[in-house]
């Protein structure tokens, strides 16, 4: 990419997004429509331009964490699910705008129905059930009498019931299986007919084939729309739609026995070409890439060395002389370069983590450009 003015810069594929979501769509068959879930600013990648992606590949609307989240949306003019709980002070807004709530609880039903009533409106509401996620939600055993009671309420429509998976990226696994079970047997025993049904979760879009026949009609995809991130996911062609780059600001030769970095982490053994590039820990680098991590430069992976300070990272750029180095080249820090690649999940196993931690967790005062 060019990278002009910066000193760092994220690149996100618009059409890569496009793409992977009519994948999902394929996947999922003519019979499900799928809600983007773009929470968190779209993960982190900048919500306004992935959602107005989206919206434009077919999506049949958005799902995000809270209100806040929500009213930016407005301008699409697209159902907005608020998969979370709902606080007083978002309540008004919420309903006053027309958004699909959660109800999580009898007590929160009683909520929503009174303030839907104090504005003359009737909300648009979808039971959450916990199947076995243990966060949020109606116990199941207790869900048949309680979604009962709650849509004698005035002014709720009960359309829709939801539940979500802490594991369904190996497929038919038992709990899994055993969660769509209890599911499916709310619905049965509650005697109430749905008009939206979803469990499906990204890993269940690549891998749980079962979320994605009657009675589900409904799926949210979330991280699965901006890269494949599991075999399963790489297996059906989602590719990546996000790239991380910087710039080396300097290369200098130095001597064995000299040390790089904070706390003295990497004595070199021998004279070596150091290259010092203008990214780190505040921009988003994981502290984890100490010593382990890669970068690419000119196509080839350079290791990481050294501790990652705030603003800098040292690499080795052995192999190259001082004049292939100018300052202001481009060094991918996730990416492909030529042959070579860096993808993000290699930064999320080095941190011990997942590659929503590592899009969260790039920095806002890195700029994002969109293809």
């Amino acid at each position: 990419m060019d990278m002009t003015n910066c000193r760092i810069a994220e690149e996100i594929d618009l059409s890569v997004i496009a793409d992977n979501f009519r994948r999902i769509r394929s996947i999922m068959g003519k019979s499900v429509s799928v809600m983007a879930v773009v929470k968190a600013n779209a993960y982190g990648l900048g919500v306004l331009p992935v959602a107005e992606t989206l919206k434009n590949a077919g999506c049949a609307g958005f799902c995000v964490s809270c209100w806040a989240e929500a009213e930016p949306l407005l301008r699409f003019g697209m159902p907005i699910q608020l998969l979370g709980g709902v606080f007083d002070y978002e309540l008004v807004q919420a309903v006053r705008h027309g958004a699909i709530l959660g109800i999580t609880d009898l007590e929160t039903a009683k909520r929503y129905s009174a303030e839907a009533v104090r504005q003359g409106k009737t909300l648009e509401c979808h039971f959450k059930l916990d199947t076995g996620m243990g966060r949020l939600g109606i116990l199941y055993r207790d869900a048949p009498e309680i979604i009962r009671e709650c849509v004698k309420l005035p002014n709720l429509a009960c359309k829709g019931i939801y539940s979500h998976f802490p594991k369904a990226y190996d497929g038919e696994s038992s709990f899994a299986a055993e969660q769509v079970r209890r599911f499916l047997g709310v619905i049965e025993a509650s005697g109430v007919k749905f008009e939206k049904i979803h469990m499906a979760n990204s890993d269940a879009v690549s891998a749980f084939g079962r979320t994605h026949e009657p009675p589900f009609n409904y799926a949210r995809a979330g991280i699965v729309m901006y890269g494949p991130f599991s075999k399963s996911a790489a297996e059906l062609g989602f590719k990546p739609a996000v790239s991380l780059y910087s710039r080396l600001v300097s290369a200098r030769m130095m001597p064995a026995g000299w040390s790089i970095g904070y706390e003295r982490t990497h004595i070199l053994e021998k004279d070596t070409l150091i290259g010092t590039v203008s990214a780190g820990y505040a921009d988003g680098l994981p502290l984890a890439l100490t010593n382990r991590g890669h970068m690419l430069f000119r196509g080839k992976r350079c290791p990481v060395i050294g501790r990652i300070s705030m603003d800098y990272t040292t690499i080795e750029l052995d192999g190259f002389s001082p004049e292939e180095c100018r300052p202001g080249d481009t060094v991918t820090l996730i990416g492909r370069d030529g042959e070579a690649e860096i993808p993000a999940e290699e930064w999320a196993e080095l941190k011990n983590t997942h590659v929503y931690d590592i899009f969260c967790s790039v920095s806002p005062r890195v700029p994002r450009f969109y293809r």
